[in-house]
């Protein structure tokens, strides 16, 4: 185990002592952020004086380093769902650490992820909390402007989607601003909250690059927006150029009307009535739109091409 470097701040994140490569200050996500924390290879710790310490080594050596100071005696549950969220337990660990904490291992929860476009005021937490029964979820402040919620993932998916919504709205009215809240994958026992955090995180940024406003995103439902997410976006305007007729054919009714398509697994009758639509409206549309573009949402090549013009779309707002 190798350090390479190492210092000490104070609480306002003010560097008293340590090597010179060591940063000078701290970022204000990290000070109004829980301890011990990880950040850029560097293990941040807490002291009894209110003091800061930091050390800076390997990515995996840092790691080894938090999972040695979460085995001092001093873990406790809100620790431990923490250290889950950032993937500071070596995974063989996870089980025996649960247990001992009485956390279950074992057991389908998902995490879901809130960027806020103004920073947390005091109280929000309990604002959030208040909207779960108890031990229905775990609300962590991660910074100024994020936190998380483990919730426990008993519901199907739409009734996730349904609470996400519900959340914004509560953010809207109590705390006056809005947010992307990213939904992640679910994970079947502890060891994989780390997984289903980052896939939520993953899902909010691209929910930050299709919409300036707020929004829910589902990971699961991004597939072709991640991926496409890593183009350089010059390549992503040549693609929204040659792809100018469908443009002209599809708008944002249109596009909504898909998006809910593809999210019921082209099942027309759930389709329409999550829209509140006819059935026999819904079919008039999609043979309009196929008259407009040449394409058959009935065709798997055709239903490729569509899912992918919105993808292009959105990511070229």
């Amino acid at each position: 185990m190798i350090i390479l470097n190492n210092a000490i701040y104070n609480q306002i994140g003010e560097k008293l002592a340590g090597d010179s490569s060591m940063p000078a200050s701290l970022p204000k996500e990290l000070l109004n952020g829980k301890f011990p924390a990880i950040f850029e290879d560097c293990l941040f710790t807490l002291l009894d004086n209110g003091q800061i310490s930091a050390v800076r080594a390997g990515e995996e050596t840092v790691k080894i380093l938090s999972r040695v100071n979460y085995s001092t005696g001093t873990l406790n549950k809100e620790k431990l769902v923490s250290g889950l969220l950032l993937g500071q337990f070596k995974t063989d660990d996870v089980n025996e650490i649960c247990n001992k904490l009485h956390y279950s291992f074992v057991k389908q929860r998902i995490v879901i992820s809130i960027a806020l476009a103004e920073p947390f005021i005091n109280g929000a937490e309990n604002i959030l909390k208040q909207l779960f029964q108890e031990g229905e979820a775990e609300v962590i402040r991660i910074s100024d402007h994020e936190a998380a919620i483990i919730y426990d993932a008993c519901q199907e998916i739409d009734e996730v989607i349904d609470l996400c919504g519900a959340i914004r709205e509560t953010i809207n009215n109590e705390l006056e601003t809005d947010a992307h809240i990213g939904i992640g994958s679910i994970c079947g026992n502890a060891s994989e909250i780390y997984t289903s955090f980052e896939h939520s995180k993953a899902a909010s940024a691209v929910g930050r690059r299709i919409s300036f406003y707020g929004g829910v995103w589902i990971y699961a439902r991004l597939f072709v927006e991640l991926l496409l997410a890593d183009l350089p976006k010059d390549a992503l305007s040549k693609q929204k150029l040659s792809l100018n007729k469908l443009s002209d054919a599809i708008d944002e009714d249109t596009t909504a009307l898909l998006e809910e398509l593809f999210a019921q697994n082209f099942n027309i009758s759930k389709t329409a009535r999550r829209l509140y639509m006819h059935r026999n409206t819904l079919i008039y549309r999609l043979d309009k739109l196929e008259k407009a573009t040449g394409l058959d949402m009935r065709k798997f090549d055709d239903a490729v091409a569509l899912r992918l013009f919105i993808a292009i779309e959105r990511l070229n707002k």
